[in-house]
């Protein structure tokens, strides 16, 4: 990776084991100084350095010229601090840093990593902002770009609504406001539940109107949490890094569910989970889906000639194909045994034939390596794409496909 992360810090095991700990865990190259003389006199450019993680003992001895050089040349900055003083907080304040650590305790280090780390990640998660105010949307835009969230905004419901449908897979946090254009933050809570739940999508109530019958109100009806105008920036980006660290918690225990423990795809629990945004998506935009059930032809027979290893083998390497084969915007799927299903997105399906012909064709060409010998094996393919009311009748109509396939000689396509 070439981000590079610039360190001041005074004390040697800390720092050692901070720069330690961020280059073998997350790969960044940490450029480590103890004392602001060792670090002038190497006269950096900023321009390459994407965060500093500063001693304050370094900064307060220097009279703080590193923390207002750092900000002066836009370089994200957190600060190491034994204890948080009012000096401290003004400088967080002016200066806008991203955040800071408070050193001496057991979970010092991991803070810091956990910190970094998502201070890259950040790009990546998106943060939606309903606001009746053009005020109040510029200030959290302010906030969470000093953060580098992926910020979404607008100032209705149903623009909201859209916005999420249009990137379920980047929001993780939509920030709503009890007044807003067209209807309530309450009832725009309630709608967004009906369709992504608590553990997929994180709701965070904001009112000006901070009594406690709203926020068991926007609690009551699907918010994860509520903010009082004013709010602390603190405040803000603690709530929203808490219900960020969930839905990840979440997600990596879908993760286990969802993914085919031989092949590494994606299974059916996966299609359970996320067909059904995809059909739906499609349909709004007038995208065509093109559906592919892919089985491989013979494969008792593969298990009963060389066991049920050699099987393994030939399903991880079709796998394999599939995955480098097909667009990242596709969905693979182990759908079961030696059965595979294909959605594929915006695919034309005037080409449709031929791009699953030629797939077919690189499967029956691929010698797959056993133990003592190699072997090929060829695979039979449905395609269904007519426009379909759901997206399981998309599905059956590609199995009927496949079944046409087989009873025809096998290793061929069907549309």
């Amino acid at each position: 990776m070439d981000e590079r992360i610039l360190l001041l810090e005074s004390n040697f095991f800390l720092g050692r084991s901070i720069k330690y700990g961020i280059e073998t865990k997350l790969g960044f190259q940490v450029l480590w100084y103890k004392s602001y003389e060792q670090f002038i006199s190497t006269n950096h450019d900023f321009n390459k350095i994407d965060l500093a993680i500063i001693d304050y003992d370094i900064s307060r001895n220097d009279e703080n010229k590193v923390l207002d050089y750092c900000h002066s040349e836009n370089v994200p900055i957190v600060l190491l601090a034994d204890t948080i003083t009012h000096d401290i907080q003004e400088k967080i304040w002016t200066l806008k840093i991203v955040d800071y650590i408070l050193k001496g305790n057991n979970y010092s280090l991991e803070t810091v990593f956990d910190i970094t780390k998502r201070f890259f990640n950040n790009p990546e998660i998106g943060v939606l902002v309903v606001d009746n105010s053009l005020e109040s949307r510029d200030h959290l835009r302010s906030l969470l770009s000093l953060h580098r969230y992926k910020i979404f905004e607008t100032d209705n419901s149903y623009n909201a609504i859209e916005i999420i449908n249009d990137n379920f897979n980047t929001i993780s946090v939509v920030l709503i406001d009890y007044d807003l254009k067209d209807k309530n933050g309450l009832e725009l809570t309630a709608e967004i539940r009906k369709q992504y739940p608590v553990d997929r999508l994180a709701i965070i109530g904001i009112s000006a109107q901070g009594n406690h019958t709203l926020k068991i109100s926007f609690i009551k009806n699907g918010a994860n949490d509520f903010l009082s105008k004013p709010f602390i920036s603190e405040l803000l980006y603690c709530r929203i890094t808490q219900n960020i660290k969930i839905i990840e918690y979440f997600r990596e225990i879908k993760q286990l569910a969802v993914i085919d423990q031989l092949t590494t795809l994606n299974n059916r629990h996966f299609l359970k989970e996320i067909g059904g945004y995809f059909f739906e998506n499609a349909k709004r935009h007038k995208l065509s889906i093109v559906a592919a059930m892919i089985d491989i032809d013979d494969f008792k027979l593969v298990n009963d000639t060389y066991g049920h290893d050699a099987g393994d083998t030939v399903l991880k390497e079709i796998s394999m194909e599939l995955k480098h084969f097909m667009r990242k915007s596709d969905i693979v799927i182990r759908f079961g045994g030696e059965e595979f299903l294909i959605l594929a997105n915006n695919l034309d399906t005037k080409i449709a034939m031929d791009f699953f012909n030629n797939l077919r064709v690189l499967i029956e060409h691929r010698e797959i390596e056993l133990s003592d010998k190699k072997i090929n094996v060829t695979v039979s393919i449905g395609i269904s794409y007519r426009q379909s009311d759901t997206l399981e009748e998309l599905i059956i109509n590609s199995d009927k496909k496949l079944y046409e396939a087989k009873a025809t000689g096998k290793n061929r396509v069907c549309i």
